[in-house]
């Protein structure tokens, strides 16, 4: 499984590289099934979103990295992380 999700991540990044977002959202999506706790994949499709002008799933998956820190007892990075991509 480790390995599947290291060659997962590596096309992502290659196809976002490639200004391919689209393609790049498809495989994040496939890593962020495998382990839907890591707010590093919702902070890659946050930035992908955006790239692309769609501004409400961006929203979305930055409000969700931001009650997920909450959830987890980590406040700073949580007011820090609403106080970047918010104001």
């Amino acid at each position: 499984m480790a390995k599947n999700v290291a060659k997962l991540q590596k096309k992502a990044v290659e196809q976002a590289a490639k200004g391919n977002y689209a393609k790049a959202i498809k495989l994040y999506q496939e890593l962020y099934e495998a382990n839907p706790e890591d707010t590093r994949t919702w902070l890659k499709m946050a930035e992908l979103y955006r790239k692309l002008g769609q501004r409400d799933h961006a929203i979305d998956f930055y409000q969700k990295v931001a009650a997920l820190y909450a959830l987890q007892g980590r406040l700073f990075p949580a007011l820090l992380f609403v106080r970047h991509y918010f104001f």
